[in-house]
């Protein structure tokens, strides 16, 4: 088994209480992520070229926004995480 899959099996029966549904997939893992406002889908995944493990948690915008409320996040974005 190479390092990868070590550190995601591991990883994965580490969160198997905390995120019911999480499986292997080919990019790492994925689960899916009851909450109030809608399933999330929570994916991790192992960067070799960086030696880190990468979190994402893709969200759509809300419903009847549209470009701008992506503008207004892309502007928070630049403002408050560089």
């Amino acid at each position: 088994m190479s390092a990868n899959g070590d550190r995601m099996g591991w990883l994965l029966a580490e969160l198997r209480d905390d995120l019911p549904g999480i499986e292997r997939a080919e990019s790492g893992l994925v689960a899916p992520y009851d909450t109030r406002y809608g399933v999330l889908s929570v994916r991790i995944e192992w960067d070799d070229e960086v030696g880190s493990i990468r979190l994402a948690v893709p969200l759509a915008p809300p419903i009847g926004t549209g470009a701008p409320f992506f503008n207004w996040c892309l502007t928070m974005n630049e403002q408050y995480w560089d």
